[in-house]
């Protein structure tokens, strides 16, 4: 990966091209614009559309573009965008986000580097596309990536797997992890909630994320009704998403109605993860799982599935918590009432969460950025 830039290269301006600020992906962009903001940099976001369930969430001082409703119809707006602007850096996520901004960044000519980041693990990331669709994806990210001026995954399993999947080497991928902990998360989670589980007496176990297969919450619900059968017990799962349908029934199957309760998206999440005795990642692949990181900084115990992507590197292997076996409802069950059993160190699971601190972050992508470019 060449970089025609000297180790001193001013960055005073970043764009950064989420696609739309929904879910984990939103959450990192505007963590990361508040990161950079604080280090001086001046911050673009480039928006397919003006909606987004983090919308309200944009830092003040952040300058927003908005496309025309869809990558693919954005691009016209976007090479506009990058002509007139001419940032010093592109930052982009999602496999057709960031192929796009390659090939619009070489036509428009523009100075401009562009970092292309990794949040899941690609091999497993698309597995539920047609074959087809699977290897066009895959030959474009493989032929487009090494043009971009860095390739950067959220965690070092990404980076792996990436570079397996797209037969690169994988010291052209850098790390650098997103960015998650700080003082205004606390602040947040302070804030008062309305939730009848939190004012009986039954643990409250707490899973956060969009209602999709990734998050694999069938085996969850399974888990948790083996839990329940053992004790008495609660369960929040808040996120919104297709599978929303499935989960009510499944959840009506198990007779779990007055013990699960799926809240939807919620603006404050931190609030209700406070309030929460354990965080559960039921995920069947993952990037850098933010949430655990947030439950860790709230010093909760986290039982987390063993999946591809960075989990395990998160917990250090289980040193900061739970980690099992991916769609094993018995033994996810098992580790959900060990941790209700054996307490935790909440003061070392906080001082593992500031390793994925906005600062931290803000500073390798700015060190990459001028050239620091090593894959650590």
């Amino acid at each position: 990966m060449l970089l025609n830039i000297s180790p001193t290269s001013p960055v005073k301006r970043i764009c950064i091209f989420p696609e739309l600020l929904m879910s984990g992906i939103g959450r990192y962009a505007i963590n990361l614009s508040k990161a950079l903001m604080a280090e001086g940099v001046e911050v673009d976001l480039f928006l397919t559309k003006n909606e987004g369930l983090l919308m309200q969430q944009v830092p003040k001082g952040v300058r927003l573009f908005i496309g025309e409703g869809s990558t693919k119809k954005s691009l016209r707006k976007f090479y506009a965008y990058l002509r007139e602007e001419k940032p010093d850096a592109l930052i982009t996520a999602h496999n057709h986000v960031n192929i796009s901004s390659i090939w619009v960044k070489k036509l428009a000519r523009v100075p401009t580097q562009i970092v292309v980041t990794l949040h899941t693990a690609m091999s497993q990331d698309d597995h539920a596309q047609s074959p087809r669709k699977k290897r066009i994806i895959r030959e474009l990210c493989r032929f487009s990536y090494p043009l971009a001026d860095h390739i950067v995954a959220v965690s070092r399993a990404v980076a792996d797997d990436t570079a397996t999947h797209l037969n690169l080497k994988s010291e052209k991928i850098a790390v650098a992890y997103n960015p998650v902990f700080s003082l205004d998360m606390l602040s947040r989670a302070q804030e008062e909630v309305e939730h009848p589980f939190f004012i009986q007496d039954d643990p409250v176990f707490i899973s956060i994320g969009r209602l999709t297969e990734q998050k694999d919450y069938f085996s969850l619900l399974r888990a948790f009704a083996q839990v329940r059968v053992r004790q008495k017990a609660k369960l929040l799962i808040l996120g919104e998403g297709e599978d929303r349908k499935g989960l009510e029934a499944l959840i009506e199957e198990l007779g779990l109605e007055d013990d699960v309760s799926l809240p939807g998206f919620l603006d404050n999440p931190y609030a209700y993860l406070k309030r929460s005795d354990v965080f559960v990642s039921s995920s069947g692949w993952e990037g850098l799982p933010t949430v655990v990181i947030e439950a860790l900084a709230l010093g909760k115990p986290v039982v987390a599935t063993d999946c591809p992507g960075g989990s395990a590197e998160i917990l250090e292997a289980g040193k900061y918590g739970h980690l099992v076996k991916v769609a094993d409802p018995v033994a996810l069950a098992q580790a959900m009432q060990e941790s209700l059993k054996t307490p935790w160190d909440a003061a070392a699971l906080q001082k593992r969460a500031e390793v994925f601190s906005l600062e931290a972050s803000a500073k390798r992508y700015l060190e990459l950025l001028r050239g620091k470019h090593d894959a650590t």
